[in-house]
């Protein structure tokens, strides 16, 4: 599959100057099942993202609240600035890396395998007019597990947290929509080349017919894969901080 390249004068995700960048590689620690996608994913294509808003009063409310981002490798360079001057790279292994105060990422060994947890501490969930802190939480974050004992039971060896694995699906349907549009721009210079040839250009109909119905599809599943990305971070509180929602 060719991805689209990323942009890197947007990247981190955040452009506030308060903002601390944690870049984690876990390839490392995934166990290599050749009949999971995952571990391919992050040695290859994936990195968490975790911003923390650190540089700014302490009495602020804001101060210490955690965002958790999945982002592809060509989407980061070190030579972004924000990165550069604000950003650290890690590599999880075996034992817990505290990346600051209010994060750490834990990798549980239990009966099922492997867990790996972001545990987000002292998190201020505000009111509905976000002026006012309601509580402060603390929350464990599963960023990724292991089924060794549920293989047979239509689990999958390894998955996602749940909103990490929406938003994987919404950039693979995205991915799709890019890929099939491409086809489109192939298709239509075959028949700028073949003018000429009515046999091409009927055969180019007929594909270019199929094509915008795969098109369709992939809009389809796209905007419902971004629908369910949108309900996580709709309903998780420690995404949102709120009690207003």
């Amino acid at each position: 599959m060719n991805y689209e390249r990323g942009k890197m004068s947007i990247f981190p995700l955040a452009m506030n100057t308060a903002d601390k960048y944690d870049v984690v590689f876990i390839g490392d620690v995934v166990p290599n099942y050749r009949n999971s996608h995952l571990p391919n994913l992050f040695n290859n294509d994936y990195v968490f993202l975790f911003t923390t808003m650190l540089n700014q009063d302490k009495d602020s409310y804001w101060y210490g609240h955690v965002n958790i981002d999945l982002v592809r490798h060509d989407q980061l360079s070190y030579f972004n600035h924000h990165l550069r001057e604000r950003g650290d790279f890690h590599v999880l292994g075996d034992e817990s890396l505290i990346l600051n105060d209010f994060l750490e990422l834990v990798p549980e060994k239990t009966e099922k395998g492997i867990q790996i947890i972001a545990h987000l501490k002292k998190q201020n969930i505000l009111g509905k007019d976000y002026r006012t802190v309601k509580m402060v939480k603390n929350f464990q974050v599963l960023l990724l597990s292991e089924n060794k004992g549920k293989r047979y039971d239509n689990y999958p060896i390894l998955e996602l947290g749940p909103e990490f694995q929406a938003e994987i699906e919404f950039a693979e349907a995205t991915q799709r929509c890019y890929d099939l549009n491409d086809s489109t721009l192939i298709l239509k210079g075959v028949a700028d080349r073949n003018k000429r040839n009515p046999e091409v250009i009927n055969a180019v109909e007929v594909v270019q017919e199929a094509l915008n119905k795969d098109i369709n599809d992939a809009e389809v599943k796209k905007d419902q894969a971004f629908e369910r990305y949108l309900e996580y971070k709709r309903r998780l509180s420690y995404i949102h901080k709120s009690t207003g929602f």
